[in-house]
């Protein structure tokens, strides 16, 4: 891949699993899945039963309050929020940090070369690229 323009259009496939092919996209996501898991248990056992709650607790009760009332303006239902604020508020939260983490650099492009490990790619954001095909379909750059 060296010298070469590499233009993916599809999530790249990092290794395979009995025919199931694990890409760069599900690998990030389940790594997202399991920092959210870790911080919401680590949120947990933080709570405690006060009048004030102070430091994390507040902030969680405030995005969680919050979006229970944004609910129940909408659905004009105590019993339909409970059953679905969760869902929703999940949701949001996941498509939320799954973005975020888009945005540290070394989890734009992450791709398995053949060589052992993984090869963490940064792409400039702003950068343009131009290529042009030749008659064979090879890609030749150009500025």
């Amino acid at each position: 891949m060296s010298g070469q323009l590499h233009i993916a259009i599809s999530a790249e496939t990092l290794f395979t699993i009995g025919g199931f092919h694990i890409s760069n996209t599900l690998f990030t996501s389940v790594l997202v899945s399991a920092f959210m898991i870790l911080f919401l248990l680590y949120a947990k056992s933080q709570l405690k039963q006060t009048d004030k709650p102070t430091g994390l607790q507040n902030i969680l009760e405030a995005i969680v309050g919050g979006m229970y009332a944004f609910g129940d303006s909408i659905t004009h239902s105590p019993k339909k929020t409970e059953v679905f604020a969760p869902l929703i508020v999940g949701f949001f939260f996941f498509i939320l940090v799954n973005n975020w983490v888009e945005l540290l650099p070394g989890f734009h492009t992450i791709l398995y070369t053949g060589k052992p490990g993984i090869e963490l790619t940064q792409v400039p954001a702003l950068s343009k690229v131009y290529a042009t095909t030749t008659e064979h379909g090879e890609i030749v750059e150009s500025s």
